[in-house]
């Protein structure tokens, strides 16, 4: 089970438009909220229930939860009972972590998406009855007592941490927020890039030697009495080395577009390996089970595009818009994919969130 994974069921696209709607806001911008605020909030209420006053206090909480709150969350977003919604948020939360917490976290998350401190605290407050509300069902449907709603809390950090957006934990270091969880830095994640763009390089270079090799080995085709065996040997050393260039373990690699660099790392080439590693991966989810096992490399390339976007910010305007012309000739296939493997049965209760949230992502890339 994934407790942020069902939260976020219930934060779709449609919500996400409401939600940006009722503050004002470009949607891609509430969506990059909603990613980092959302598991936020569950990872503080997992520190909360790891003392035994705070599993108590929230226990008791959770059983006063209005049963109807998710099923009427949606209606609740720009209609007349919004600001009671928001109101409800903010105070369930604070009473449970403080108003301290609270007010770091609004900052944390005004601050990394430029949201703006009293448009964050609105979001958050919009969306902590979401956290309540799937973990007050968890409770009841499973019909768990304390000691089991704190097993099952426990079990979420891994699922938590997974879900953090790279870079954002950096915003929370020294509130008391997260402490215990090892969130994902920028500076990891630029790590992760230059990395990646390193192995595919070195891939590259090899491949492209060994092809060299394989052709110097086959002698040149004569124009007359050339065995018919060596025709078809130099045909076949070069689909090798073509199947080594772009099999499916390599392909696309550095050598595959041109190198768009910033900072000594082709920024291209990192692009290429997550667009290939979405293409493996959506294509591949056929149903609930090959979903959840591929959710976990759909939340690392999402975390791979976060990345992307912060290097994207501090390009040249001309290099970034080299970027956004290389994204959005990826992006098409990768919507044609998506939306077959959300026609897929019990797909999309699982992925369609994270899904949703990279195609966000390529297209904000995509605009440059």
């Amino acid at each position: 089970m994934n407790l942020v994974s069902l939260a976020m069921n219930f934060i779709t696209p449609a919500i996400v438009n409401r939600i940006a709607s009722a503050l004002g806001v470009d949607s891609k911008i509430v969506q990059m909220a909603v990613s980092a605020a959302l598991p936020t909030i569950l990872g503080s209420i997992v520190g909360k229930a790891s003392k035994p006053e705070g599993l108590s206090q929230l226990s008791t909480m959770l059983g006063q939860q209005d049963a109807g709150l998710l099923s009427n969350f949606s209606s609740m977003i720009g209609g007349t009972d919004q600001s009671k919604l928001v109101t409800s948020g903010t105070t369930m939360l604070g009473s449970l972590l403080g108003n301290t917490s609270v007010g770091a976290l609004t900052g944390a998350v005004g601050k990394f998406t430029g949201l703006g401190e009293a448009p964050a605290k609105s979001l958050i407050g919009m969306i902590a009855p979401v956290a309540m509300g799937t973990l007050a069902h968890q409770q009841k449907s499973n019909n768990l007592d304390a000691a089991g709603l704190g097993k099952l809390l426990a079990s979420q950090k891994d699922n938590i941490t997974a879900a953090m957006p790279a870079g954002f934990g950096d915003l929370l270091k020294g509130t008391g927020i997260l402490d215990g969880f090892a969130l994902p830095s920028a500076s990891a994640a630029a790590g992760k890039v230059a990395s990646a763009a390193s192995s595919a390089a070195s891939t590259a270079t090899n491949a492209a030697t060994t092809a060299a090799k394989a052709a110097a080995s086959v002698p040149a085709p004569k124009p007359a009495g050339l065995p018919s065996w060596l025709t078809w040997g130099a045909l076949l050393a070069a689909l090798l080395a073509g199947w080594y260039l772009l099999g499916p373990g390599a392909r696309p690699t550095t050598t595959a577009v041109p190198a768009i660099m910033h900072n000594n790392v082709n920024v291209a080439g990192e692009a290429a390996n997550v667009y290939a590693a979405l293409r493996d991966s959506i294509s591949g989810m056929k149903d609930q089970a090959s979903a959840q096992s591929t959710l976990p490399k759909l939340q690392d390339a999402a975390k791979r595009l976060t990345a992307l976007q912060t290097t994207a910010t501090q390009m040249p305007a001309s290099t970034r818009g080299d970027l956004a012309k290389l994204i959005a000739g990826y992006l098409p296939q990768i919507r044609a994919l998506a939306q077959t493997a959300m026609n897929a049965a019990g797909v999309s209760g699982v992925a369609k969130t994270v899904v949703d949230q990279i195609l966000n992502q390529m297209e904000a890339l995509a605009k440059g």
